[in-house]
């Protein structure tokens, strides 16, 4: 095993365990959107004086406050938002405890923002991915058949394989010879209309296992499951539940619904699409960190480590 590999396993140990532990026995109370002036994290370790970059997305956690100076302003959402919440509320001198979650006059239901803090916060939404060199589709996730798209890792290189899907049963659904190892990318029609034609032909689990197969050397694999038409229905539908919202919370929200459905790899895709807005975010480039190194993708989540950790050296 080559020494730069080898690095990226250990890192992707330390970082699943450093930031899936770290607050999961906090609960998340407030989400930040936006800082103006000057404004303190207050808790029982000390205060922390905010950022304007480096503080949007933050979470705030039960046991902390916040002390704005003179007419500083921190926009953002709580756990729980009053019925004429639709936008984020200035969190200064607000009591940051949870409220009765409801639904607006716009008919946002106020439990996903609750549930999307939790899922944010926490950032330990499973166990540690597979040592498969695939992450897409992640090992013990789910996909749409209409967005299958093979990757995998490239470092060390893989040979030419032939790339297999088989059902719980073993029993073949199809298969993409010569497929080249070191593109990292396998973009099949093939692969898309066999598992279409998988979930409309069954029912349960549609439970689907994915085989690199080498002329020589072990095979390697991963598990998933396909989403049923209802399933998608119900992912559409809290998609659209969350359409209205804006700034960071859009993200996280989405975030927080597809961890539900087991679609890991677009978790780490909504996190990184809010990096986009807020990209020397410490929460988001932890929680994005964390979901690439889950499912896989050593490569992205070493490259966010590396951002993280020039945010922090700036402090």
């Amino acid at each position: 095993m080559k020494r730069g590999f080898l690095g990226l396993i250990v890192f992707a140990a330390f970082a699943v365990g450093a930031f899936s532990g770290a607050a999961a026995d906090r609960v998340p109370n407030a989400e930040i959107e936006s800082i103006s002036g000057e404004a303190w994290l207050v808790s029982a370790s000390g205060r922390i004086k905010l950022q304007a970059q480096e503080d949007a997305g933050r979470i705030v956690y039960s046991g902390e406050s916040l002390a704005c100076v003179g007419n500083a302003r921190v926009f953002g959402y709580l756990g729980a938002v009053s019925a004429t919440d639709d936008k984020p509320r200035n969190l200064c001198n607000t009591p940051l405890t949870a409220e009765t979650p409801s639904t607006n006059d716009k008919g946002r239901d106020a439990k996903s923002i609750a549930l999307a803090l939790d899922t944010y916060g926490k950032r330990a939404g499973r166990d540690k991915g597979s040592g498969s060199p695939i992450y897409a589709p992640s090992n013990g996730g789910a996909v749409l058949p209409e967005n299958f798209i093979v990757r995998w890792r490239t470092r060390p290189p893989l040979n030419t394989f032939t790339a297999v899907l088989q059902d719980s049963s073993g029993a073949e659904l199809a298969s993409v010879p010569g497929a080249d190892g070191a593109s990292g990318v396998l973009d099949s029609d093939k692969l898309r209309k066999a598992l279409t034609q998988y979930r409309a032909t069954t029912t349960g689990d549609r439970a689907v296992h994915l085989i690199f197969r080498f002329e020589t050397g072990p095979e390697q694999s991963v598990s998933f499951t396909v989403l049923s038409e209802q399933q998608e229905q119900d992912l559409d539908k809290a998609l659209q539940g969350v359409a209205a919202a804006s700034g960071l919370i859009l993200y996280i929200e989405r975030a927080a619904i597809f961890e539900s459905f087991r679609m890991y790899g677009s978790v780490a895709a909504e996190y990184d699409a809010a990096l986009e807005h807020a990209p020397e975010s410490r929460d988001l480039l932890r929680a994005a960190v964390d979901a690439y190194s889950r499912i896989g993708d050593l490569h992205r989540s070493h490259e966010l480590w590396n951002r993280l950790q020039q945010v922090e050296d700036l402090q």
